[in-house]
């Protein structure tokens, strides 16, 4: 098994799009969610789920690196300045190509793989300068840090994995924005009679000259069943299923913070065919149906953002008023 960054294609849980949150006097009460800020939430978790399907074999874990994306604009979350490693998500946002696509170091190349299920039984992959700087028109992207992926049983086959991220961080110089933003956290996998299970559990941090400090938490459990009369592969691409995520996202700005729920409303629908030609930049979104509702913590007059996808296009998020 090889490092093979196909795409850096996630938008950063950290939106620079949420930074319109209302003010208010006391510095620690919560923030003030509006329904447009809850639609930008919205397109957040979208991102996140998109990546979270991705990431649940160690292959795609490892061949789909994420890195944040930023937007100064109100609404929907873009970038200014990304790295892309391969390829373009066709039609979403304006990438810079980099031309080196390989800038992670492993600890073993080949990985050690006891059990030869193709889940390397502790393998780290490092990010370092001056290999993992690029520099174009648009300003100077660097990503450092340390990507780990274990087995938890290296002496049994099967498709389990843990995947660390350890100060994943993206840092960019460009004429529009200046900063960084880091990913620390842990995502795990298992697999039983009934498909896969996975947890995933980030923290997420930005320092960004003239914003106030970012932070972000994502927490939450997804389950994947193939579709009738498909079966789940050791070592071959998904099949079609039903991605189901359920769990909470904290978002934090200077001292004050939001809390949300992420409830899945119609299973999400995952397409291979899809997937395929998402990564092949072809289309937005593995998922050609599926509806998820993200709704602020304990806030009952306010109304919530329904996130649903149709025939592979990117998400729809719309708020809808109770």
């Amino acid at each position: 098994m090889t490092l093979s960054s196909r795409s850096i294609r996630r938008a950063s849980a950290i939106s620079l799009a949420a930074l319109t949150f209302i003010a208010c006097s006391d510095s620690t009460a919560p923030l003030d969610v509006s329904p447009e800020q809850l639609e930008v939430m919205g397109q957040t978790m979208a991102a996140e789920m998109e990546s979270g399907v991705l990431q649940l074999t160690a292959q795609d874990a490892m061949g789909t690196v994420d890195a944040p994306q930023f937007s100064i604009q109100r609404r929907l979350p873009g970038n200014v300045g990304s790295v892309a490693f391969n390829i373009q998500r066709a039609g979403r946002y304006p990438s810079f190509q980099v031309v080196d696509t390989e800038c992670g170091v492993l600890s073993q190349n080949p990985p050690t793989d006891s059990d030869a299920d193709q889940v390397p039984d502790n393998l780290s992959i490092t990010f370092a300068l001056p290999a993992c700087r690029f520099v174009g028109e648009d300003g100077s992207f660097d990503l450092t840090g340390v990507i780990r992926v274990s087995d938890p049983l290296p002496g049994t086959a099967g498709m389990a994995f843990n995947m660390a991220l350890d100060d994943f961080r993206f840092t960019f110089s460009t004429t529009e924005l200046s900063g960084f933003v880091r990913r620390d956290g842990l995502t795990s996998v298992l697999a039983d009679q009934n498909g896969l299970s996975q947890t995933v559990s980030w923290l997420e941090s930005a320092q960004i000259t003239g914003y106030p400090t970012l932070g972000a938490d994502i927490d939450w459990s997804a389950t994947f069943a193939a579709a009738q009369g498909s079966t789940i592969t050791q070592g071959e691409p998904l099949p079609d299923g039903a991605y189901t995520p359920n769990g909470s996202f904290e978002y934090r700005q200077a001292g004050r913070s939001a809390q949300f729920t992420i409830t899945t409303i119609e299973p999400l629908q995952y397409s291979a065919e899809c997937a395929a030609a998402l990564a092949d930049g072809l289309v937005m979104s593995p998922f050609t149906a599926g509806t998820v509702r993200v709704a602020v913590r304990n806030d009952g007059d306010l109304g919530y953002a329904e996130v649903t996808y149709f025939d592979c296009n990117e998400a729809s998020v719309l708020y809808v008023a109770r």
